[in-house]
């Protein structure tokens, strides 16, 4: 991901009168989202296999209590704002961008804006408004 940005900052700083070097970054920029999409997919097939393993039960742990006047949900949105993303989530997250992009459901500006809010993010909420319109 990181490799992507260096690209698409080199490509927007330098490739403007260039047009050979904007088609050889646009062509790694599509060899790096393709190695990410392989690395997802792996990834979601590996998790698929061991799910089939049994696994230790987790430890009990009491139920939530939800403050009087406030809903399930507006204490999962408090909680999302406080959750810390990982790598990996915002690894997803723009991964599910690339495939709403792909179905043509953003248009690249919105994709790159996207892609850039998603790497950005800090917290669960930060990443879900993200993605919050996309099925």
């Amino acid at each position: 991901m990181e490799r992507m940005r260096q690209w698409t900052r080199i490509k927007q700083e330098k490739a403007d009168n260039d047009l050979g070097l904007g088609l050889r970054i646009d062509a790694e920029l599509f060899r790096l989202d393709s190695v990410i999409r392989w690395l997802d997919a792996a990834d979601g097939r590996l998790m698929n296999a061991t799910a089939g393993s049994p696994q230790p039960a987790p430890p009990s742990s009491p139920q939530a209590v939800v403050p009087h006047g406030r809903t399930p949900h507006q204490e999962r949105s408090r909680a999302d704002n406080r959750i810390r993303v990982s790598d990996r989530d915002r690894e997803r997250a723009t991964a599910r961008l690339r495939d709403s992009f792909a179905e043509g459901r953003l248009t690249r500006e919105e994709l790159d804006e996207r892609i850039t809010a998603a790497l950005n993010a800090r917290t669960v909420g930060d990443l879900r408004r993200v993605t919050a319109d996309l099925p």
